[in-house]
C-alpha cells in the first residue's frame, strides 16, 4: 500500500541582525591643540617634534612613497583633551581627533571599516585593531610575491559588523560589505576572509533564504584564511561559522539523511519537496549543464538525465547517473517517501548513458554506449542494451547494430539526447536517439536522430525506422493509446524544418510522420554561399542596415520542444506543445539564437496523421525559405496558438514540462533571459487549449534538467534533480483541493540535535575569543590610564 506522506513543515527562516553597543561619548575637557600632521612620516621615522598630550600623528606609505605637500596630503588636526562616556561609566584621559565637527562618537551597531591592509598574507600578522570579533580582512600576496597595499593596485574600505543570525537556533553572524574604494589601476592583491576559529569549521553564507557552504578550515586558534574573497564583493556578505560535526540547513530533518519541507501554496495548489543524500553526485544544473535557450548551446538541447520507474509493489524508483564515481544507480523510495534505498546497476568506465527506462513492473533497460567517437570518420562506435530486474541484477546484455550497413549507423552520440519506451502489451522497447553518422560524400559526420524498437525479451533489433530528422536536436516518445504502437516527435533544422510528429507501429517497419510546426530562418548575409555560389538579394527581408540574400545554412531552430509536450486524446486526437517565437515564420526576426521572447505554443491534430484536419484554432501564416542550393521551400503554419504573450527577453520560456492532470493538462516551465534563469511557472488547461488555471508563478528556484519529463505520481506532478552538494530532490506539484498546507509547528530545529551523528547545535560559534564590544567610528582615541 503507497502512503501519502503527512503534512510538512515550511522550510526555516533566519534575518540577520546587526549587534547594537552603548553609546559612546566624547567630551572635550581643554582647548583643542593643532597639530599639522606632517612632520613625522612612516617613510622616514624620527622622533615626534610635536604632539598634543600622548598624541601624535604621522603621515603614513600607502605604497607610493609619504607626501607631506599640502597638495597630496592633508594637514592641521585639532585634538583635545577630554572625558569618554561608555553607558554609565566614564573614562578621562582621552584624545580625540576629529574628521569632521560635531559628535565624535556615537550610537551604532558594533562594526568597523578596514583598510583592508592592517593583516596580510606576507607578514601574517592580526593586529586587534584589525578585528570584529574573530574575522578580519587579509591581503594576498600578489605579482612578484608581494602584498601590494599600494592603492592602485588592491581595493579597500570594507565595513564588517558582528550581529546575529536570529532564527531556530539563533547564530552569530557577519555582515561584510563591498569595497568602497577600488584599484586605481588593477587587481593585484586580492583580498580573503581571515577567521579565528579552535576547531574544524564550516564557512557558510546566508543567501536566498539559504545556506550556502563557502569553505571548510582547520585552525589551532590562529587566523586562517578561507576561500571568500572579499575584494570582489557586489553586494553585501553574509557570513556564519560553525562547526564541521554540525548540521546546518534551513530544511526539517525527517529521517536520517532526508529533509522535506512544504515549499509554498494556497488552498488549491501547493510545492513540496523532499531530499536526500546520497553518496555520489546526481545531475545538477548548475554543475552539469546550465545553457540558456539564447546561448549556442541551448540550441542543441541535452541529454535526459533522471529516468522514472516503477516496481512491482508500486514503488516509486529513479534512474541516475553518479557524475563522481562515473556509476549508473536505481533507488527505489520508501512508502511514505521517508528514505529510499540504492543499488548500483553499472560502473560507466569508458562509457556513457544514452538513456533509460523501465517496464512499469519492476524490470528496467539502459542503453549504453562510447564516451568517445572514434577518431576515424568512417567508423562506428560501440553501444549496448542491458536489462536488470529491480533489485538490480542483470538479465540480459545485447550488442546494438551501430554499423552503417543494415544497421543504426552511430559514429558518434549526440548529447541532443535519447528517449526511450517500454511496452509491455507488445513486449518491445522503443528508443528515439540522436547521433552523428560515418562519413558522407562531403567528407563530414552529419547529425541526424534515429527511431528503432527491440524485443523486450531477447533485446534482438525488431526494426529499425532510419531516420526521423535531419538534425535532431530534441526528441520525445510515448507509448499509444492505439496497442502496438508508439508516437513520437523531434526537432528538426532541415530535413525536415519544424516540430515532426511521427507514429511507429512495433510490430512492423510502419511509420508516418507530420510536419505540425515550422519556423523561420536566417539567411545568408553574403551573396556568395560557402559552396561558392552567388545568389540574388533577399528584398523582402532585406533593410539598408543589413542586407540578406537567396540562400540559407540555419541550424538554429528558435524553438524548444516540451517532454512529451504529445498527448493522445482518445484515439482521436493529439496535442502538441512547444515553446516558439511568435510570429513563427518571419524570416526577418532571425541573427541570434533567440530573436523575441518565445512562448508556450500548442497546436491540435486529428490523430491519424495522413489527415490534414487541423483542430485547433489559430489564423494561417504562410512563408518559406531558400534552401541552402537556392530552391525556395514553401511553409504553412495551421491551428498555431500561443497560451502566454512575454515580450519582454528575461521572460522567455523554456523547458517546459507537460503532464496528463485529470481530464486536462498541467504545464511546467521556466522563464530564462537568453542566458540566465528567471523563475519557474506552471498553468493548466484543457484537451482542447482552454486556460483552466493561469500562469501561477512559483518563488521556489525550481531549475529542472532540461529534457526530463514530469511523471503524475497520486495525482501530482513529479520532478527529479540534483544539488552540487550530493542531494537527490524530488519535487512534488500539487494542483487541485486536496493539496497540503504546511503544518503549524516547526519540525527537526535546523541547526539543532542532529540526528546524524552530529555535534547538537549552539548559538556560540567555535571561536577562541568572545565578542567584541567596541565601537569603530570616524574618528581615532586614544585611551590611557592615568
Amino acid at each position: 500500500l503507497w502512503l501519502r506522506a503527512a503534512s510538512l513543515d515550511p522550510l526555516k527562516v533566519w534575518t540577520f541582525a546587526p549587534d547594537a553597543v552603548t553609546e559612546v561619548v566624547f567630551t572635550a575637557t581643554g582647548a583643542d591643540q593643532v597639530l599639522s600632521g606632517r612632520s613625522t612620516t612612516e617613510c622616514n621615522f624620527q622622533a615626534f617634534t610635536e604632539t598634543a598630550g600622548k598624541v601624535a600623528i604621522a603621515l603614513r606609505d600607502k605604497g607610493q612613497g609619504c607626501f607631506s605637500n599640502e597638495r597630496y596630503s592633508k594637514g592641521n588636526f585639532p585634538v583635545g583633551e577630554g572625558t569618554l562616556t561608555l553607558g554609565t561609566e566614564t573614562l578621562a584621559g582621552a584624545h580625540g581627533v576629529p574628521h569632521a565637527a560635531g559628535n565624535l562618537l556615537g550610537a551604532e551597531p558594533q562594526a568597523m571599516t578596514l583598510m583592508g591592509h592592517e593583516a596580510t598574507e606576507c607578514d601574517g600578522v592580526f593586529p586587534e585593531s584589525a578585528m570584529v570579533g574573530d574575522v578580519t580582512v587579509g591581503l594576498l600576496r600578489g605579482g612578484s610575491d608581494k602584498c601590494w597595499k599600494d592603492a592602485r593596485y588592491s581595493n579597500t574600505n570594507y565595513k564588517l559588523e558582528q550581529g546575529v543570525l536570529e532564527g531556530d537556533p539563533n547564530m552569530v553572524a557577519y555582515r561584510i560589505s563591498p569595497p568602497t574604494t577600488k584599484a586605481t589601476q588593477f587587481v593585484s592583491s586580492r583580498s580573503h576572509l581571515y577567521i579565528r576559529a579552535s576547531a574544524e569549521t564550516n564557512v557558510y553564507t546566508w543567501q536566498n533564504n539559504d545556506f550556502v557552504l563557502l569553505d571548510t578550515v582547520t585552525s589551532a586558534g590562529n587566523f586562517t584564511k578561507t576561500a571568500v574573497r572579499l575584494d570582489n564583493l557586489e553586494q553585501e556578505l553574509v557570513v556564519v561559522f560553525r562547526p564541521a560535526t554540525e548540521r546546518v540547513s534551513v530544511w526539517p530533518l525527517v529521517a536520517d539523511k532526508v529533509e522535506a519541507a512544504y515549499l509554498e501554496g494556497t488552498d488549491s495548489w501547493s510545492l513540496t519537496a523532499r531530499r536526500f543524500q546520497m553518496s555520489g553526485q546526481p545531475f545538477a544544473p548548475e554543475l552539469h549543464w546550465d545553457y540558456g535557450p539564447g546561448s549556442h548551446s541551448g540550441n542543441y538541447g541535452n541529454w535526459k538525465r533522471f529516468f522514472p520507474v516503477s516496481h512491482t509493489n508500486g514503488a516509486e524508483g529513479v534512474i541516475w547517473q553518479d557524475f563522481t564515481a562515473g556509476a549508473v544507480h536505481v533507488s527505489w523510495f520508501d512508502s511514505g517517501l521517508g528514505g529510499l534505498s540504492s543499488t548500483k546497476l553499472v560502473d560507466l568506465g569508458t562509457k556513457i548513458l544514452v538513456g533509460a527506462t523501465g517496464s512499469g513492473a519492476g524490470q528496467l533497460v539502459l542503453l549504453l554506449g562510447d564516451a568517445t567517437a572514434p577518431s576515424d570518420k568512417n567508423a562506428v562506435l560501440q553501444a549496448e542494451v542491458v536489462t536488470f530486474s529491480e533489485a538490480g541484477q542483470e538479465l540480459v546484455r545485447k550488442a546494438l547494430p551501430t554499423q552503417k550497413a543494415d544497421g543504426l549507423n552511430i559514429h558518434a552520440f549526440s548529447s541532443s539526447g535519447t528517449t526511450a519506451v517500454w511496452d509491455t502489451g507488445s513486449n518491445t522497447i522503443a528508443f528515439a536517439v540522436a547521433r552523428t553518422m560515418t562519413m558522407a560524400s562531403d567528407g563530414l559526420n552529419h547529425q541526424g536522430g534515429i527511431a528503432f524498437i527491440i524485443d523486450a525479451s531477447t533485446l534482438e533489433m525488431i526494426t529499425n525506422y532510419g531516420q526521423t530528422s535531419g538534425h535532431s536536436f530534441a526528441n520525445s516518445l510515448l507509448k499509444s493509446n492505439e496497442a502496438g504502437f508508439y508516437i513520437g516527435m523531434d526537432l528538426g533544422d532541415n530535413y525536415p524544418r519544424g516540430v515532426n510528429l511521427w507514429e511507429l507501429k512495433a510490430a512492423e517497419k510502419q511509420k508516418k510522420s507530420k510536419l505540425v510546426y515550422k519556423f523561420k530562418t536566417r539567411h545568408g548575409t553574403n551573396p556568395t554561399s560557402p559552396a561558392g555560389t552567388a545568389y540574388d538579394e533577399y528584398t523582402e527581408i532585406s533593410t539598408s542596415e543589413k542586407k540578406f540574400y537567396k540562400w540559407s545554412n540555419d541550424n538554429y531552430c528558435y524553438t524548444e520542444l516540451a517532454h512529451p509536450g504529445i498527448h493522445e486524446i482518445g484515439n482521436e486526437s493529439i496535442i502538441i506543445f512547444f515553446a516558439g517565437e511568435n510570429p513563427p515564420l518571419d524570416n526577418s526576426q532571425t541573427g541570434e539564437v533567440m530573436n523575441a521572447a518565445r512562448n508556450v505554443g500548442w497546436v491540435k491534430i486529428s490523430r491519424d496523421l495522413s489527415s490534414d484536419t487541423v483542430l485547433s484554432p489559430g489564423e494561417v501564416e504562410t512563408g518559406g525559405f531558400y534552401t541552402f542550393g537556392g530552391g525556395w521551400s514553401e511553409q504553412t503554419n495551421q491551428g498555431i496558438s500561443f497560451l502566454t504573450s512575454y515580450t519582454d527577453m528575461t521572460m522567455s520560456v523554456s523547458r517546459l514540462k507537460t503532464m496528463p492532470l485529470g481530464e486536462n493538462l498541467l504545464l511546467l516551465y521556466e522563464l530564462w533571459s537568453a542566458t540566465a534563469y528567471t523563475r519557474s511557472q506552471f498553468m493548466v488547461v484543457d484537451t482542447s487549449g482552454n486556460v483552466v488555471r493561469s500562469a501561477t508563478d512559483l518563488a521556489t528556484s525550481l531549475k529542472l534538467p532540461f529534457a526530463d519529463q514530469v511523471v503524475a505520481s497520486n495525482g501530482r506532478a513529479v520532478a527529479y534533480v540534483g544539488t552540487k552538494d550530493n542531494w537527490l530532490v524530488r519535487y512534488e506539484l500539487c494542483v487541485g483541493s486536496s493539496c497540503e498546507a504546511a503544518s503549524g509547528a516547526g519540525g527537526t530545529p535546523s541547526p539543532g540535535t542532529d540526528n546524524t551523528g552530529g555535534t547538537s547545535g549552539s548559538t556560540t560559534a567555535p571561536f577562541v575569543s568572545g565578542a567584541y564590544g567596541t565601537s569603530f567610528v570616524a574618528a581615532l582615541v586614544t585611551l590611557f590610564a592615568n
